[in-house]
């Protein structure tokens, strides 16, 4: 299986309010009312330019960015079906630590290894 090149730099930004609300986070997790899933984080990357082989990379169809409360275990994930989108606000977080990591997907759906995973803390 061909690999690409995964040159991705990502970063947070500020939690951000919401409204009082009970909510399920993407874990299933119940977020009690006094603590609403009212954080997010913006993260940005670079797209691959080839695989891991050298060869070029023509076929890029997105991303998906994984991301969960454990650095080992992103258990949500969200599309990113534009393969010019190189940034995304992850959004509806509840409070506590969060880890990130960004894959790159070809035409087929074969994905990438992992990116590094960066954190962000919502209070």
């Amino acid at each position: 299986m061909t690999r690409w090149l995964l040159p991705f730099t990502l970063s947070m930004v500020s939690a951000c309010s919401a409204d009082e609300e009970a909510a399920m986070d993407c874990l299933g997790r119940r977020v009690p009312a006094t603590a609403s899933m009212t954080g997010s984080a913006q993260l940005t990357w670079q797209a691959p330019q080839a695989r891991t082989d050298g060869s070029p990379l023509n076929a890029l169809s997105g991303y998906w960015i994984y991301y969960g409360v454990e650095p080992d275990q992103l258990d949500c994930r969200i599309p990113v079906e534009d393969p010019s989108v190189t940034t995304w606000k992850v959004t509806e977080l509840s409070p506590g630590e969060w880890y990130f990591a960004v894959v790159s997907v070809d035409g087929a759906g074969v994905e990438s290894e992992l990116s590094g995973v960066v954190s962000k803390r919502i209070d």
